[in-house]
């Protein structure tokens, strides 16, 4: 029945008739509920599931963290994860190694203070190149000094970063490990600086050799003084003549070759001394000199294992002008004992960190599970959302079109009281959608001045109408010392009572429900206390959590998903207050709420009506709207509503049609219902912008029962300037017109496809704050020089380095998110190298100028 011949039956009939049509949305909800409901039960039973095995996961998790942590501690090594906002995440043994304290925020700045002066610009272009240019997904090693800040130690560290980016190649993470390998490279000195102390020993002794030849082998002190500095060397000498004949040795020779004491002595053979040495050894029993093509032995080393476990370093120096040689020998057991330790402990991580690898992908695999369960009920309730919106939109459009007739005020006080409710159900249809995608319960509150008495008395009317046993009284009262105004949310206020006055009705067979407010001083209590069976104290606390009902108190014809005392309880910690029951079995059950009492004082001045203000364009005209629309109820609502802001308009029924009137008449505005016939809104949308001149830049705006953010942002990214939800409210509807009609009138910029904006933006989150200038510093300087390259390449002829350079300068391009040129250079054998110049001056232009950079010098 259209509203025409709505409008000729009687109020009262027509009041009947839009009552069966709410009743017939009421029961699309209780059975949309009721399949949420089962729905909601098998994901609880997953749910708990993934909770068991995230429980198991986590602690096994925990194990591998300590025994992590403690390799990290023995190890001197430690962990850093750095996210996608510049958030840091480390080991605990990570601030030990910088000599930061525990409380010690870690951010870049941080890092870049404890780098050594020294190392500061290496360190810099290694960071540069880690961004830019090296691969990501794959880890890389740098060695720096630090200044520990403790104590101002100069320590070495070696870092291992690998950079995770998506499959889009945006930065996502850097996750690596750094390790203090101070005494690793002390060690590596340390036996360089003994080989150059030896070296330095031996050409002295070599110097002391010759004198001694020149004078007399019987200067006995000569002899003895040698002995004594020989002895002195914590290394093992032998020196050799030219007849490789045993010249003079010190004491730790004989221990570090296993030759007995008394069978060295001055003019040794060097064949029977060698035959002498580690005769645990056979392959080391024998002459092993190398030698040259004249047989001069030339400069060698080697190690050897003695028969008690220990290592020794030989090196073998040939003296000036073919002077025999020295033998030179060290203990370095420790050495080589420290590098196995560390090679062990370095395999342990290892195995540690694959484990502990192992253990997160199986999490994220789990984490991955649950939240496509979670996308899939969210998908179902915005179908469903959908699906109630759409008779819900009819129907409080038609109430909205009944109020502007001529009613009775008994009549009108009753259109009231149901546009209220159905507004009330549209809330409790967001809030729904709200809990079940776990989002932070927070909700937004609008409060305003609210008359407390006739608030309460209209909720009391409107559930006096609504309840439909007569065995039962709803009554309200009012303590004395409550103020007339308060300033609260009328709509969260509302719903917080409708809530618990409906469960009251619903599980109270006969006798009275009590709503009662009173003051507690700096709280506003509200009580609902009914006559019904009461509730176990055990089962008072799981009634404010999601999806929980008393299965023992439900009735067949009052089945519910469990949502509405859980809303009650996000609403309240919403807006700063408390809930709670009072109930014993037998005696009835008071629910209740205090919320912070803020009264409004009375400003003296009338309160008007609400006008609706009609839209105008900027030349003062009214404005011409197409709207698409397929029911014809709905077309019917939104030209009632346009007719009450004093636009024209065109009704077209889906998509396609829409396209044909914007190409043959002109329009201010598109209001482009979602989901049509033929060609839904997005599709048509998407046409629209691809006409040609202005056809396509004409103000859309979608009209869609999707609430949830993320779906209405991706009608945004169809083509459409901005979106109302279903069911329409005037004022919305109003303002979003405007807003549209405002922004369409200014002058547009130029569309500008030099650059990439997003992924420049996701290059700088990727880099510390402290490199961001200078990396596009870097950037506008690489694409000057590598143009200039080929130039010069182009003038010069040489293919290959024309191809080199136009390579580079794609890659370039690519990196800083440089659109317009990476597309000219790409996949071409053949470029234009004055266009390329050309782009290339914008695109440098274009950066400078977006991101300050100034001119570019030399010394940049």
């Amino acid at each position: 029945m259209d509203v025409l011949q709505l409008s000729k039956l009687p109020p009262d009939e027509q009041i009947t008739l839009l009552l069966r049509r709410l009743q017939r949305a009421e029961n699309a909800r209780q059975d949309a509920e009721a399949l949420l409901e089962t729905r909601a039960r098998e994901l609880d039973r997953s749910n708990q599931e993934l909770r068991r095995r995230e429980q198991d996961l986590q602690a096994r998790l925990e194990f591998g963290n300590r025994q992590l942590l403690a390799a990290q501690r023995m190890a001197r090594i430690a962990t850093i994860y750095r996210a996608k906002d510049d958030t840091f995440f480390v080991s605990p043994e990570f601030r030990a190694l910088l000599g930061l304290s525990d409380g010690t925020e870690i951010n870049p700045s941080v890092l870049a203070m404890v780098v050594h002066p020294l190392d500061r610009d290496r360190v810099a272009h290694d960071e540069f190149a880690f961004y830019t240019d090296l691969s990501a997904n794959v880890s890389h090693a740098y060695e720096h000094r630090i200044i520990r800040q403790s104590d101002r130690a100069v320590r070495w560290m070696r870092w291992t970063l690998k950079r995770d980016v998506d499959e889009k190649g945006r930065f996502r993470s850097i996750f690596g490990t750094v390790q203090d390998i101070t005494e690793q490279r002390k060690s590596e000195r340390s036996v360089r600086a003994l080989g150059l102390i030896a070296e330095r020993r031996v050409k002295r002794l070599s110097e002391l050799t010759v004198r001694l030849q020149e004078t007399t082998r019987m200067e006995a002190q000569a002899v003895s003084f040698l002995r004594a500095v020989l002895d002195t060397v914590p290394q093992g000498i032998a020196v050799f003549d030219e007849d490789l004949r045993l010249a003079a040795w010190n004491s730790t020779v004989a221990g570090l070759t296993e030759i007995e004491p008394g069978q060295l002595h001055e003019g040794l053979p060097y064949k029977t001394f060698a035959t002498r040495h580690w005769r645990h050894d056979p392959a080391a029993s024998a002459d092993r000199l190398r030698r040259d093509a004249r047989g001069k032995v030339i400069e060698q080393t080697f190690e050897q294992v003695l028969s008690d476990g220990r290592t020794v370093y030989a090196a073998v120096i040939p003296r000036a002008e073919g002077r025999g040689m020295v033998k030179i020998y060290t203990d370095v057991t420790k050495h080589k004992k420290t590098e196995q330790s560390l090679r062990s402990q370095r395999a342990e991580l290892s195995e540690r960190v694959t484990e502990l690898e192992r253990l997160s992908r199986k999490l994220q695999h789990s984490n991955a599970a649950a939240e496509e369960a979670n996308r899939s009920k969210s998908q179902f309730l915005a179908m469903m959302s959908h699906d109630i919106r759409t008779p819900m939109n009819g129907v409080l459009g038609m109430l909205a079109t009944l109020s502007a007739t001529e009613l009775a005020p008994e009549q009108r006080r009753q259109l009231d009281l149901a546009r209220q409710a159905g507004y009330q159900l549209n809330v409790l249809l967001n809030d729904i959608l709200e809990i079940v995608r776990a989002e932070s319960g927070k909700l937004e509150l609008l409060p305003e001045p609210v008359n407390l008495a006739q608030t309460l008395d209209g909720i009391v009317d409107f559930w006096q109408m609504a309840n439909t046993n007569p065995e039962i009284a709803i009554k309200v009262s009012f303590g004395g010392d409550l103020p007339k105004r308060i300033s609260v949310d009328p709509t969260r206020f509302r719903q917080l009572i409708d809530n618990l006055l409906s469960n009251a009705l619903k599980y109270t067979p006969e006798g009275q429900v009590t709503v009662r407010a009173r003051s507690t001083g700096a709280a506003l209590r509200i009580e609902v206390e009914d006559t019904g069976p009461g509730i176990p104290a055990d089962k008072q606390a799981d009634l404010f959590t999601d999806f929980s009902r008393l299965k023992s108190m439900t009735l067949d014809h009052t089945q519910s998903a469990g949502l509405g005392l859980a809303i009650c309880r996000r609403l309240v910690n919403a807006m700063g207050g408390s809930i709670g029951i009072e109930s014993e079995p037998g005696e009835g059950s008071c629910f209740w709420f205090e919320l912070p009492l803020i009264e409004v004082v009375e400003s003296g001045k009338p309160v008007r009506n609400k006008q609706y203000q009609r839209l105008k364009t900027a030349d003062g005209r009214a404005p011409r709207l197409l709207v698409a629309e397929d029911v014809e109820t709905n077309q019917l609502v939104i030209a009632g509503m346009l007719d009450l802001i004093g636009c024209d308009y065109h009704i077209v029924a889906d998509g396609a049609a829409a396209v044909e009137a914007v190409k043959d008449d002109v329009f201010d505005l598109v209001l482009m219902d979602v989901r049509m016939p033929v060609m839904d809104g997005r599709e048509a949308t998407r046409v629209i912008r691809a006409l040609p001149g202005a056809k396509a830049q004409i103000p859309i705006i979608g009209v869609t029962a999707h609430a949830q953010q993320a779906e209405q942002a991706q009608l945004v990214e169809a083509g459409m300037d901005s979106c109302v939800t279903k069911p329409i409210q005037l004022e919305v509807l109003s303002s979003r017109m405007a807003e549209v009609l405002d922004r369409s009138e200014q002058v547009p910029l130029p569309q500008n496809d030099l650059i990439d904006v997003d992924a420049i933006m996701a290059l700088f989150e990727a880099l510390p704050e402290a490199r961001r200038h200078q990396v596009m510093l870097s950037s506008t300087k690489d694409l000057s020089r590598l143009l200039a390259d080929l130039k010069s390449a182009e003038q010069a002829g040489h293919t290959d380095n024309r191809a080199r350079a136009v390579h580079s300068l794609k890659g370039v391009a690519g990196n800083i998110g440089a659109h317009r040129l990476a597309n000219l250079l790409a996949d071409k054998t053949q470029v234009d190298v004055a266009e390329v110049e050309r782009v290339v001056a914008d695109t440098v232009n274009d950066i400078r100028h977006r991101f300050g950079l100034g001119e570019l010098t030399g010394d940049q």
